[in-house]
């Protein structure tokens, strides 16, 4: 499609939320105003319908397109290199990218911040930039940091980023405050990594106890406005005085502390005042569990939190969050392995603690326990099956319940009618041990007609007296695009299918779901076992001869 043609798409597409707010016109919007929305909701950063190429085509072509045009183009920066290139020297220009570092040198050596026109430049697009990203993966992370230290902390009198209301940053040590510079009374959103630094050459030395505070009081005063904090310490803990701090925040919306935090703690942060995430990379119970005093969280949609069955059954046991939404629990390593029954529990006592009917989707990762041996899946799964407007569910960890068989799948796709996605990719099972049959995708094609996305564990194709269902009647469609099954614990027992065995299996798959993979790169299929690769690679095929007959 031409950009022309796209630009009249995009204008009908976002003409009412632009002109409507109601029933009635909204006149308070100029044409720049409507431009600016349109190029920034649509541009390709935001998965839209107008790639970089387009934009640029819409800038040279209006005046009037110029300026909404590059905000659009600069509001999202994944690397702060681009507006260090606006500080090279023109001569020095001769290739369109070079080495991070070699940037970095020449940007210090050439000083050009001084010189007024090339400072001023540099401000004139740095005003357009609301998202600016430097993760801790990124190896150019301590040149970039480098570069911040001199060119930003150098007293320039205003603003260098007034707009930025998203900010990544990974501080080269537990001294670096240089993202001091950065923040302002916009930003919405700051993500701090304190992982080790990626330079060899510049080592992160974090004391045992870091000293954030100064960090916290930094932030109350630039950005006053913060309504998401994350930081990342790894390995550390914070004292109670931080975490009140942090509660101090007015119009904090979310918390990521990637650490250990006690129940005292998250007591704290659980009763900021519309507070809705609440993310914590690990927990322990401090306190007497008799009596309990109850954590009241009005507003609370999501939460992760890790830690052993025990303290999770006393956290959930004191919770109360009627308008949970999203929930990631990981039961970790405890003192002693804990028993099947207690990992139950905690699950029981989780749904006791939330509104069932107002949970949408649910990630549990059972790891680092023994096996589970000796429970069967539905056992495991019971307390959950109240959850029943479960959308999307995630069942992880390699030490998942032993004892499955299609009739668990059943009760699952019975259980969770409105499923859109469903993983357990991973199974501990034993040799010789029965183990569910291609049957039970059938379950799934029956009763959620909403699966999109469907990742299960080995499904033994070589099993014997499998009791296929017939096909599906005509006129019946399921919409399944990603399916992936999981390996086989030990592949030694699983049986080569012969090539009319793989036709039957990919015939059978592909009449459960007509779409399996179409439009999905092939290395879907790959993602697959090696026998359930060649079904889905086969079934792929069939498809294909198949919309070509019918003229697709």
């Amino acid at each position: 499609m031409s950009s022309p043609n796209k630009l009249i798409r995009l204008l009908k597409k976002n003409s009412h939320r632009v002109t409507n707010f109601g029933s009635a016109p909204h006149r308070a919007l100029s044409d720049h105003d409507v431009l600016c929305v349109l190029f920034e909701n649509n541009c390709v950063q935001n998965q839209g319908i107008l790639t970089s190429a387009d934009l640029r085509n819409c800038a040279l072509v209006c005046r009037a397109f110029s300026e909404p045009v590059l905000r659009a183009m600069w509001q999202t920066m994944p690397s702060p290199a681009a507006l260090w290139w606006l500080l090279v020297p023109e001569d020095k220009q001769i290739t369109p990218w070079i080495p991070t570092k070699d940037l970095c040198e020449q940007v210090l050596n050439a000083e050009q911040w001084h010189i007024p026109e090339r400072w001023f430049r540099f401000l004139w697009y740095a005003r357009f930039v609301r998202k600016l990203q430097i993760p801790d993966y990124d190896l150019e992370a301590p040149n970039h940091a480098r570069l911040l230290r001199t060119v930003l902390d150098d007293d320039h009198g205003q603003a260098v980023f007034p707009s930025l209301q998203v900010l990544w940053y990974s501080p080269t040590a537990s001294t670096d405050t240089c993202f001091y510079s950065l923040l302002t009374p916009r930003l919405r959103k700051l993500r701090l990594s304190y992982s080790r630094a990626l330079d060899t050459t510049l080592p992160l030395r974090l004391p045992s106890d870091p000293d954030f505070e100064s960090i916290i009081n930094e932030l109350r005063r630039s950005a006053p406005g913060l309504q998401h904090l994350r930081i990342e310490p790894y390995y550390m803990s914070f004292k109670p005085r931080f975490i009140q701090q942090i509660a101090t925040f007015e119009h904090l919306r979310g918390v990521k502390l990637m650490t250990s935090i006690p129940s005292t703690s998250f007591r704290i942060l659980a009763a900021i005042p519309g507070l809705e995430k609440l993310h914590v990379s690990h927990f322990s119970w401090n306190e007497a569990s008799d009596p309990c005093r109850t954590m009241y969280t009005p507003n609370l949609v999501s939460i992760l939190v890790c830690g052993d069955s025990t303290s999770l059954t006393e956290l959930f046991r004191a919770l109360r969050a009627p308008m949970l939404e999203h929930a990631n629990i990981c039961m970790a390593r405890e003192d002693a392995p804990a028993a099947e029954p207690d990992i139950v529990a905690c699950l029981d006592t989780f749904v006791q603690a939330i509104s069932p009917k107002q949970l949408r989707s649910l990630s549990l990762h059972v790891g680092r326990h023994e096996p589970a041996t000796g429970i069967p899946l539905f056992d495991f799964l019971c307390p959950l099956f109240a959850l029943s407007k479960l959308t999307r569910v995630e069942l992880l960890g390699p030490n998942l319940p032993t004892i499955v068989d299609d009739r668990d799948f059943a009760t699952i796709a019975l259980a969770w009618r409105e499923l859109e996605a469903f993983a357990m990719p991973a199974m501990s099972w034993e040799r010789g041990q029965d183990t569910p049959t291609p049957v039970a995708l059938d379950y799934f094609r029956r009763y959620c007609p909403h699966l999109r996305s469907l990742k299960l564990p080995f499904l033994d194709p070589c099993e014997e007296y499998i009791d296929y269902p017939p096909p599906p009647p005509d006129g019946s469609y399921h919409g399944l695009h990603e399916l992936v099954i999981g390996s086989a614990a030990f592949r030694e027992c699983v049986e080569d299918l012969g090539i009319s065995e793989v036709e039957a299996l990919a015939t059978y798959v592909l009449n459960l779901f007509p779409e399996v993979h179409a439009g999905c790169k092939p290395d879907w299929d790959l993602r697959s076992e090696p026998t359930w690769a060649r079904v889905l690679l086969r079934a792929r095929a069939l498809r294909e001869v198949r919309d070509l007959n019918r003229g697709y």
